[in-house]
């Protein structure tokens, strides 16, 4: 692994129609995401909204991080969990 997650937060939009037990569902597996590559949910926001949002940032260490600089025409970027 090229970098080690550290925190996750996640910010929800629900509609008043989605239960509770949506909510929670979507951030059990969250969690289980985040725990199955040794980061954890530090916390994040929950809003109310005509449609679904789910927005999420990772914070993570690289032993030796790629800076925007280093970057070249072509080069890829790939995220994988």
């Amino acid at each position: 692994m090229a970098s080690q997650p550290i925190p996750v937060l996640v910010s929800l939009g629900v509609s008043n129609e989605w239960h509770e037990e949506f909510v929670t569902d979507v951030m059990d597996g969250v969690g289980n995401a985040a725990a199955s590559v040794g980061a954890a949910v530090w916390g994040g926001d929950l809003v109310r909204s005509d449609r679904l949002i789910i927005d999420r940032v990772v914070v993570g260490r690289a032993p030796r991080p790629l800076l925007r600089s280093g970057a070249q025409q072509r080069d890829g970027l790939w995220i994988t969990a």
